[in-house]
């Protein structure tokens, strides 16, 4: 009888031992299938990114009301360098403002034409929290030379504000009122409905005197019906479900804005675009929240970063949650 159980119980642990490699087996067949189709997505991107095709005319009539004389734009300083583009300290009309132009190296039509959708956004967006439009300039002839002009913001960006003070000198009194504003920014794109796609602190403006704004619509769309599957944006701040090619609405937004809020491990610590997308794929994303943040920050935080989309909370009622608490 004793002999009898010790091979039944052998078996259960012979069986769930195989079920278990099994699992494992399959879970890094899944993981190698993203990867590779990760990795095939960067290159083709990269490729994008060095074709420097020149590119043929580009019809920008729809632009015209926007239309700013060159002559009257002055560039003084280099402000900061995107993907495809440098955004430059000017002034304009006696104010100073921030010049987007595009690398000087025969951008592709490609290039020019994604420009010019995002200045036809940036363009119908009117929220005290989204970075202010003032208009568009070119050339004829010379539509490579396009510049987005817009309101200039003098503390730079998130990123660079939270690196260069210490915690006592960027209070939670101030973060509280960076992360409502961007917040309300996102409502406000989100009732379009405008997905940003590229939501990260590079892309969070501050002025001493205009608060916080959101900027670099590069990558927002239109949500549709059928939501969206393209991957746009910076890999590290991605969604999984973005990551994963999976169908995304307004709620990848949701998963980018927390960056702000609580420390990701992989801020501190920066990795390879590889090793976090491999991360997110197999739920090893350690989320990590300041002890000094209030707790009902912490759990809307928490809600935020739920691997399930339809789990995290609206734009609207983040602000209705930031709002309310922050009133008490």
């Amino acid at each position: 009888m004793v002999m009898a159980i010790s091979i039944s119980v052998a078996c259960v642990v012979l069986v769930a031992w195989i079920g278990f490699l099994l699992y494992r087996r399959r879970q890094q067949t899944v993981y190698e299938h993203h990867l590779e189709n990760f990795e095939r997505a960067s290159k083709v991107s990269y490729a994008h990114m060095m074709d420097t095709t020149p590119a043929p005319p580009l019809n920008l009539s729809y632009l015209e009301v926007y239309r700013i004389d060159s002559q009257y734009i002055t560039l003084t300083s280099i402000l900061g360098s995107g993907g495809y583009a440098d955004v430059y300290l000017g002034s304009f009309g006696g104010q100073d403002v921030a010049v987007k132009t595009m690398f000087q190296n025969h951008p592709t039509r490609r290039e020019l034409a994604a420009f010019a959708d995002e200045i036809q956004i940036l363009a119908m967006l009117h929220s005290p929290f989204v970075v202010e439009f003032v208009g568009a300039s070119w050339d004829d002839g010379a539509v490579e030379g396009l510049q987005c002009v817009m309101e200039y913001m003098d503390r730079g960006d998130l990123k660079e504000v939270l690196s260069m003070y210490e915690p006592a000198l960027f209070p939670w009194t101030e973060k509280l009122h960076c992360i409502q504003s961007i917040a309300e920014g996102l409502a406000y794109l989100h009732a379009f409905p405008i997905i940003h796609r590229d939501l990260k602190s590079r892309n969070v403006l501050l002025d001493s005197a205009k608060g916080t704004k959101l900027t670099d619509f590069g990558g927002s769309r239109e949500e549709t019906t059928s939501t969206m599957t393209a991957g746009v944006g910076t890999y590290r701040w991605m969604a999984p479900e973005v990551l994963l090619s999976h169908r995304y609405t307004t709620a990848a937004d949701v998963y980018s804005f927390d960056i702000p809020t609580p420390l990701k491990v992989f801020v501190r610590k920066p990795l390879p675009d590889v090793t976090i997308v491999g991360m997110l794929i197999t739920n090893a994303v350690e989320i990590s929240f300041s002890t000094a943040m209030p707790q009902w920050l912490a759990a809307l935080g928490r809600q935020c970063v739920s691997r399930d989309p339809l789990h995290r909370p609206t734009t609207a009622e983040i602000t209705d949650c930031l709002r309310a608490n922050m009133q008490l």
